[in-house]
């Protein structure tokens, strides 16, 4: 098994069994955007909800950036982290070093750090 394919797989081990307080989704959304920075060695992250009347993921929380500084991810997605998500309805990270994670939270709800379409 190659060096990324172990990397990817502990990063999906702790995305996976890392805990937060629900009970206080702000606080929760905050810390799950936090450990996908750390996964990915991103400066930011963010998460974007399907909006399938635009035919666009839009952004409604970040970690270290504004929401205005985020654009809308096409829904149709070339990303293969995307892609897994949307299809598999579980965590992803891509090995290629660009660094992408993406958690499902919620069907449509996606978090991404960074996942980056169209450059």
């Amino acid at each position: 098994m190659k060096q990324d394919e172990l990397a990817a797989r502990g990063n999906l081990f702790r995305a996976a069994t890392a805990s937060f307080d629900f009970f206080n989704p702000a606080q929760a959304l905050s810390s799950l955007l936090k450990l996908a920075t750390e996964l990915t060695g991103s400066e930011r992250a963010a998460l974007y909800e399907l909006d399938e009347v635009a035919g666009s993921f839009a952004p409604r929380f970040s970690h270290a950036t504004a929401l205005s500084e985020l654009g809308r991810i096409q829904a149709t997605p070339d990303h293969p982290t995307l892609r897994s998500v949307l299809t598999n309805r579980k965590a992803a990270v891509t090995g290629d070093g660009r660094g992408s994670l993406g958690l499902p939270l919620a069907p449509g709800v996606v978090a991404c750090a960074p996942c980056i379409t169209c450059g």
